[in-house]
């Protein structure tokens, strides 16, 4: 109903029922068959019975039955044994930071939402396309050797950055235009202007995956149309919006087994009790987005210091952690023996809005073509 999101009409967020019929394993044939007569989703395959399908599609009633009962399968709750999942081998993604790879036993999780929350200047999206590129590089070498996806909402994405990333970081690698144009190639990049494109991208991607597959996903930013578009007293919209894009996301990165990582502004906090002197820097978006995430990690540039770092704040796997990290031509490097230390956020809040240049620190970064 329009009222579930605000009076807006949302696509609906991606449910296990809603996994299309082509990701059963059925023939090509049988597949175009029951899209013609509208069952695309699971759904709306087990709104039949046996004897229609047998009629529809031609089938016999053994392999409709069957076809009811994969259905029936791919929409019920997974269960496991905790053993089952410590076995199960599902491969990270390594950022630009050994240390926080280390932290995060392996790197960025598949199955699961990371977040990089941090404010304009702390390298989210140099961060993002290190990533893509990480992505995209063949297993041989360290990579996950497909194509990756990013939702590009701020419009800071720059592709010769990514090529001179890509030089200067791995030369051997990407000393050829021949690799440089396998790499460039093998990442999607879409430009949504509104929450409702937003929406959109996102309840494409199944399909998108089913024909092409990828191994990232990564939005840059999910708060950057929302916080525009919903203002203070649109509180409950933009929980409903973001909840329903939760749950896409998740389904996403659960079903086709890949990460999926979101960059997050920050904002200022601050405790009724304590007054200004209880400020804290944290992620925006609130409680539900907050909840939304399996994974928060939070960058903090201090212009005044010059020191970047990226604390683990959110983990089901890690303990907090903080590593100090730098910016360069090559793009995100770890700093080589100056471990951060975990700050409480309170600790940098009070240079949110003066001491930390935000607003003129991308500029400062003059990179060579």
């Amino acid at each position: 109903p329009a009222s579930l999101f605000g009076g807006r009409d949302w696509p609906k967020p991606a449910r296990m029922g809603t996994r299309k019929i082509a990701r059963l394993g059925l023939e090509e044939r049988t597949v175009e068959v029951l899209n013609k007569h509208g069952v695309h989703t699971c759904n709306d395959l087990l709104n039949y019975q046996d004897a229609e399908l047998v009629e529809m599609a031609g089938l016999t009633f053994a392999k409709a039955r069957s076809l009811l009962g994969a259905a029936a399968r791919a929409v019920s709750p997974k269960v496991s044994t905790a053993l089952a999942l410590l076995n199960e081998h599902r491969p990270c993604l390594q950022t630009a930071f050994p240390a926080l790879d280390l932290a995060l036993r392996g790197g960025i999780k598949s199955g699961s939402i990371t977040e990089f929350a941090g404010p304009p200047g702390s390298g989210k999206t140099q961060l993002c396309t290190h990533l893509c590129i990480q992505a995209i590089r063949a297993p041989s070498v360290g990579g996950l050797g497909l194509s990756a996806v990013y939702i590009d909402t701020e419009g800071a994405f720059s592709a010769q950055r990514m090529v001179d990333m890509a030089r200067a970081r791995l030369p051997d690698e990407f000393g050829n235009v021949d690799a440089l144009t396998a790499l460039t190639d093998g990442l999607v990049v879409m430009r949504p202007t509104t929450c409702s494109e937003l929406s959109a991208c996102i309840a494409s991607l199944e399909d998108r995956l089913i024909r092409a597959p990828a191994v990232a996903i990564i939005v840059d930013s999910i708060a950057s149309l929302a916080r525009k578009e919903f203002d203070v007293r649109s509180g409950r919209e933009r929980a409903d919006f973001l909840a329903a894009e939760a749950v896409a996301l998740k389904y996403l990165a659960d079903t086709f087994a890949i990460p999926v990582i979101v960059t997050n502004q920050i904002t200022t906090a601050f405790d009724d009790d304590e007054g200004a002197e209880g400020a804290q820097l944290v992620a925006a978006l609130g409680n539900t987005w907050a909840h939304s995430v399996n994974t928060r990690i939070q960058l903090e540039f201090d212009s005044e210091e010059g020191t970047r770092s990226a604390q683990i704040v959110k983990c089901p796997s890690s303990a907090r952690q903080a590593f100090q990290y730098t910016i360069e031509e090559r793009g995100p490097c770890e700093r080589a023996g100056a471990p951060a230390e975990a700050r409480d956020p309170r600790a940098m809040a009070g240079r949110s809005s003066f001491g930390l240049a935000f607003g003129d620190v991308k500029q400062q970064h003059v990179w060579p073509s």
